[in-house]
C-alpha cells in the first residue's frame, strides 16, 4: 500500500471510534465533537456472567478497516451498579480481521496507583510498584488482547489511549505479563509507542486527523531554579525567557500589540524585545508576506515559526482548577491569552508543547466551574492550537526532568523523522533496564531500606510520569541555530 494511502487510512481511523459488539454495522470512523462523557449508570453486569471478555469479530467492509498496526483503547466514565464511579474499556486494532476488546463489566478506578502518591512523604517506591504489579495481574483479558496485537504487528504497533476520565490511571505502567507474573516485568509504555487523548469540545478541527510535522524555532520559559537548562537548546534557534510576560507575548500577537504588560519594544529579562518576538516578515507597505508552504524551507531571514514551546518550572495540582499552577501562573491566567502563534504560519508544520512542569499532564473534572469537561494545562495548549503536548502526571524530580530535556534535545538532533511517541517509549525503556532484578522490600533485614534499589525504582516511576498527547506519528524538527547568532 502506498504511504499516502496508509496515512489516509490512519487519519480516517484516528478521527473517531468504531462501534463494536453484536449488531453494530460497519461505518467509516469520523470525528465526533462530543462533550466529555458524563457518568451514566451502568447495569450491574455489562455482559451476562459467563460471557467471554473478548467479543467475536464484527462484520466490516474490508476497505474501511483500521490501518495496520494502529490500535485505540477508549476509557469512558460510568457508574457501577452500586452507584460508584467506574469505567468501561473498548479496544480496536487495524490489520487483518481481529477481535475487538470490551470490558465485561464496569471497573472501579485504582486509586492506590495514582502517580501523585509518588512524592516526598508519599508511597514507598517499591510498595507503589508492587501495587501497580498487583493491579496489572488483574487486567489479564486486556493484557492478553494487547499482547495479541504486539504479536501480530511487532514494532509497527502504535496505541492511542483515549481516556475521558479523571481517574488518573497510569496506563503506560500496565505490565504486559500473561504468565502470572513469573517473567520479567514489561510496562506497556516501554514496549509500545503510546499516545494519549481526551475529548476537547472546543476544537473546530479534529486534531488526530493526520500526523503533524512540528518544525521551527524554540520558545522557552524557565523559572529561577531551571535557568541552567537554557543552554540545552544551544544547537537550535531559541528564544529563552525568564519573564513570564515576555514568554506569553511571544505566543500571543494581541499581547505583543496591545497587552498592558507587554508594550512594543519592552525588553524581556533575557534581552529580547517583547513587541518583536516572533514577528512575521513583512512585504512592501508593511503587509505580511504570504506564508511558505509547510514543507518548503524558510527563506533566509524568514521566521521559521515555533516548532517547540518548552516550559521548565514548578507546578501544582488539586481537585479544582483554582489549584492548578505552572510557575507563577494559574490555569485561568494561562488560559486568557489566545496564543495565536500555536496555530502555525510562516512555514511551520505545527507546534509541540513540552511542559516539564510537575502535574502539568493531570486533568480536573470542572463540574465546580459549571461544565461537564476535563481541564488542565495539556488540554489548554492543545485547545489553543498545539499539535502535540508532553506533560507530567506527578511530581517529577529535577534529575529526571533534566534527563527528559536531554533526551528530547538528542531526539530532535538525531531523529527528527522519528515520532515523538517513539522518543518517550525509548526514554521509559532506559529506566526499565535499570530496574533492580529483585524489587526491594519496604523493610530490609535489620529494619533499614536498600536506599540505592529504592532510588532506582523511584527513578523508573518518575520516567513513567511523562505522557504524550497527540497523533502517534507526529514528529519534531527544530530550526538549527544560524551561523553567527548568539547561543542562548
Amino acid at each position: 500500500m502506498p504511504p499516502s494511502d496508509r496515512m489516509r487510512r490512519a487519519a480516517e481511523w484516528l478521527t473517531g471510534g468504531r462501534a463494536v459488539g453484536p449488531g453494530s454495522g460497519p461505518r467509516s470512523p469520523r470525528p465526533e465533537r462530543l462533550p466529555a462523557p458524563r457518568p451514566a449508570r451502568a447495569p450491574e453486569a455489562a455482559v451476562p456472567d459467563g460471557a467471554p471478555d473478548v467479543l467475536g469479530s464484527v462484520a466490516a467492509d474490508p476497505t474501511e478497516r483500521l490501518p495496520d498496526g494502529l490500535a485505540q483503547l477508549r476509557v469512558q466514565r460510568v457508574r457501577s451498579g452500586d452507584d460508584e464511579p467506574a469505567y468501561l474499556l473498548t479496544g480496536a486494532c487495524g490489520g487483518p480481521p481481529t477481535r475487538p476488546y470490551l470490558s465485561r463489566a464496569p471497573q472501579l478506578p485504582p486509586t492506590n496507583i495514582n502517580l501523585d502518591r509518588v512524592r516526598a512523604g508519599g508511597a514507598v517506591p517499591s510498595q507503589f510498584y508492587r501495587a501497580v504489579r498487583h493491579w496489572s495481574h488483574r487486567q489479564r483479558p486486556l493484557v492478553g488482547w494487547l499482547n495479541e496485537q504486539r504479536d501480530r504487528h511487532g514494532t509497527a504497533l502504535h496505541l492511542v489511549i483515549w481516556d475521558d476520565t479523571a481517574y488518573e490511571i497510569p496506563w503506560e505502567m500496565l505490565l504486559l505479563n500473561d504468565d502470572g507474573g513469573t517473567g520479567p516485568d514489561l510496562p506497556l509504555g516501554a514496549a509500545v509507542p503510546v499516545a494519549r487523548w481526551t475529548t476537547i469540545r472546543e476544537l473546530q478541527r479534529p486534531l488526530l486527523d493526520e500526523p503533524a510535522h512540528c518544525s521551527g524555532r524554540v520558545v522557552g520559559y524557565f523559572d529561577e531554579r531551571m535557568r541552567q537548562d537554557i543552554g540545552a537548546f544551544s544547537p537550535f534557534e531559541h528564544e529563552p525567557h525568564t519573564d513570564v510576560d515576555g514568554f506569553l507575548d511571544c505566543l500571543d500577537e494581541r499581547r505583543r500589540g496591545n497587552g498592558p504588560s507587554a508594550a512594543p519594544g519592552t525588553p524581556d529579562r533575557t534581552g529580547g524585545a517583547a513587541g518583536e518576538c516572533g514577528a512575521a516578515p513583512t512585504g512592501p507597505g508593511g503587509a505580511p508576506d504570504a506564508p511558505a508552504a509547510p514543507d518548503a524551507p524558510a527563506a533566509p531571514g524568514a521566521d521559521p515559526g515555533i516548532g517547540l514551546v518548552y516550559m521548565g518550572c514548578h507546578g501544582t495540582h488539586g481537585k479544582r482548577i483554582d489549584d492548578l499552577t505552572a510557575g507563577m501562573l494559574t490555569w485561568y491566567e494561562m488560559d486568557e491569552p489566545a496564543m495565536s502563534a500555536l496555530r502555525g504560519g510562516s512555514g511551520t508544520g505545527g507546534t509541540l508543547v513540552c511542559l516539564n512542569v510537575c502535574h502539568s499532564g493531570r486533568l480536573v473534572d470542572n463540574r465546580g466551574g459549571g461544565e461537564d469537561a476535563l481541564r488542565g494545562f495539556s488540554e489548554l495548549f492543545l485547545r489553543k492550537g498545539a499539535k502535540a503536548c508532553i506533560a507530567t502526571r506527578g511530581e517529577v524530580e529535577e534529575t529526571e526532568a533534566r534527563a527528559l530535556l536531554g533526551h528530547l534535545v538528542e531526539h530532535a538532533r538525531r531523529s527528527p523523522d522519528q515520532p515523538l511517541a517513539h522518543m518517550l517509549r525509548d526514554f521509559r525503556a532506559r529506566a526499565v533496564k535499570d530496574l533492580p532484578r529483585q524489587i526491594p522490600r519496604t523493610q530490609e533485614a535489620g529494619g533499614g531500606q536498600d536506599v540505592e534499589a529504592q532510588r532506582r525504582v523511584l527513578s523508573l516511576l518518575h520516567h513513567f510520569m511523562y505522557v504524550y498527547y497527540g497523533h502517534p506519528q507526529t514528529t519534531l524538527q527544530l530550526a538549527p541555530r544560524r551561523p553567527g547568532s548568539a547561543a542562548p
